[in-house]
């Protein structure tokens, strides 16, 4: 039985099946959010903030337990049944029962917020405020699918998001489970076999096209962008903009 929080806010994470990758591309994301404004205002949920990483995706929220668990049913199984048919497979695509947990104090709530739009950093994707798959810009311009004043009713102490993000704790949130994927003896042996690279000093010289193709590889076998962006002496941005491509988000407008 889920622990309930006196606020009805929790912190929910999700993550895919055998720590498989969930959102290949943007259009994949993009279905991703529209499908959460749907069921978002189906259950009259409150969104406070959100963030989507490659394998798994994190929401602050504000429901009652059993709308929770009905939005979150609603939500991974209409995502799942458009990412099977767009990538013509079938089955799970989240491990198990999504993980929550109750955000029970003003202090907390502004950790697991911190925590959730910092991902991407701590992932050594990017920084912060250039992630265009979480809230954050949301409450740049004060608008979009996060129900910012929600929020900010709750951060308001904070003059801006740029001192709340600012700001260091020792809170320990809800995490995907990590594989040894970024082991350099194990990703060594991954491009000798696959690619015949028996240095990986040679990677800095390969064409671009090559190298992107390596990165790809890579990425869909679990390794972070961090480690891939040691590899190739190049910045995790960079990294990214090569999986991913540089087209920008379109706004999402809400359902």
């Amino acid at each position: 039985m889920r622990e309930q929080s006196p606020s009805d806010i929790y912190h929910v994470m999700a993550r895919g099946n055998w720590k498989q990758i969930t959102f290949n591309d943007d259009v994949e994301r993009e279905k991703f959010l529209q499908l959460l404004a749907i069921e978002k205002e189906k259950y009259e949920i409150e969104l406070h903030c959100y963030c989507l990483m490659d394998n798994h995706f994190h929401l602050l929220i504000k429901a009652q337990p059993d709308e929770m668990s009905f939005f979150m049913r609603d939500l991974q199984a209409a995502y799942a049944r458009f990412y099977n048919w767009k990538n013509g497979r079938v089955g799970h695509l989240f491990q198990g029962v999504y993980k929550s947990e109750p955000i029970d104090t003003d202090g907390y709530y502004r950790s697991a917020f911190r925590y959730i739009l910092r991902n991407p950093e701590a992932a050594g994707v990017c920084k912060t405020e250039e992630y265009q798959w979480s809230s954050y810009e949301d409450f740049e311009f004060l608008g979009g699918l996060t129900d910012v004043n929600c929020a900010m009713e709750i951060i308001g102490s904070y003059s801006n998001l740029a001192d709340l993000l600012a700001e260091n704790d020792d809170h320990h949130f809800l995490e995907p489970e990590r594989k040894n994927c970024d082991d350099l003896e194990n990703i060594s042996a991954f491009l000798k076999r696959n690619f015949s690279i028996t240095d990986l000093k040679n990677l800095e010289n390969l064409s671009g096209k090559q190298q992107t193709k390596i990165i790809k590889s890579l990425k869909n076998q679990g390794v972070s962008v961090l480690a891939i962006s040691e590899l190739f002496s190049i910045s995790a941005r960079t990294v990214y903009n090569r999986i991913y491509g540089k087209n920008k988000r379109t706004k999402i407008e809400k359902v």
